[in-house]
């Protein structure tokens, strides 16, 4: 666990509403924050923030902070990683408004480095039909047998060209070093945690509630099933740990769901599917987008989100079933 003045200053920043011109601001000007115990009383952290909050806010903030503190025990996070230290990921930094705090739960005792894994990152509806999910299954299960994002890429291409069968021309590297992203709903975003874990994938969940109020709930025993078997799974949070998820809360944790990879594939959208949100994002921060489709859509209005965005340019992704 991380010492008591990083805990404090991250559930300080924390604390405060989300507004993407302060996050963009800290981005641009390389601001670093203050860490100390009673950072509220850092003349530097609080100059940064009467830009753009106001002393209610900043208040509001402080009394959370030590409420929190008071109430506790024991922490639910293992680990804290603040926007402007090394193990941050180097590809959420480059998007406009990234998290300055991310508050990391994991399977494993070893502490999360983001930029030692090769990630790609997985959506897609809440109510996806089976062709989705054996499709989700079969992207991860070829990540697993690729020792890279540009490897499987490829490989893809030349599936698509040549009509080849999949994984045949592949050989197995183990796949230590790569691990896939995704927003730990129902649906295709289980599938991918779960598909992960069988097929030996680290994986990382971004929530869109604190770590204290992990949702849905039954999902939790996923992780709990990882751990037993010391399988690499991280859930994610840029939320103070007692923050319930809100319908707001969801669209901000696309933005770092797409921001950790360079490669988003959307499984199946419908025209108001909240993975479309992720690839507004993509589009937004120039990364590449798959979209997966099937002749068992053809004539249904269930993957219309993804129709859409291939025929506005994204790569039309085709998978034998």
């Amino acid at each position: 666990m991380q010492n008591s003045a990083k805990i404090e200053t991250a559930l300080f920043f924390s604390a405060f509403p989300y507004k993407r011109s302060f996050l963009h601001y800290i981005k641009e000007n390389n601001s670093h924050l203050s860490i100390s115990n009673e950072p509220w009383n850092n003349k530097e952290n609080i100059k940064i923030l009467k830009y753009f909050f106001n002393n209610k806010q900043i208040e509001y903030a402080i009394n959370k902070t030590q409420n929190y503190l008071k109430k506790k025990e024991y922490f639910n996070f293992d680990q804290i990683i603040l926007w402007n230290e090394p193990e941050y990921s180097y590809l959420l930094k480059q998007i406009y408004d990234p998290p300055i705090v991310l508050f990391i739960k994991s399977t494993i005792e070893q502490p999360l480095n983001f930029n030692q894994y090769d990630t790609i990152s997985i959506v897609g509806t809440r109510n996806p039909f089976p062709v989705s999910l054996l499709a989700t299954d079969r992207i991860v299960e070829l990540f697993s047998l690729c020792k890279n994002s540009q490897i499987l890429i490829n490989q893809i291409g030349k599936i698509q060209q040549k009509q080849i069968e999949l994984f045949k021309e592949i050989k197995h590297i183990p796949a230590n070093q790569i691990a896939t992203v995704s927003g730990f709903a129902r649906g295709i975003d289980y599938r991918a945690h779960l598909s992960s874990i069988y097929f030996g994938v680290p994986t990382f969940a971004i929530l869109g509630s604190g770590i204290d109020f992990i949702s849905p709930k039954k999902h939790i025993k996923l992780f709990e099933e990882a751990k037993k078997k010391n399988h690499i799974f991280y859930l994610v949070s840029e939320f103070f740990p007692s923050f319930k998820a809100g319908k707001y809360t969801f669209p901000l944790r696309n933005r770092i769901i797409t921001g950790l990879s360079y490669y988003l594939f959307v499984m199946q959208a419908g025209e108001k599917s909240g993975a479309l949100i992720s690839a507004d994002y993509a589009i937004q921060e120039n990364r590449e987008i798959f979209c997966f489709d099937h002749d068992f859509f053809k004539d249904l209005i269930y993957n219309n989100g993804n129709k859409k965005l291939i025929e506005e340019g994204a790569n039309l992704l085709q998978l034998e079933i």
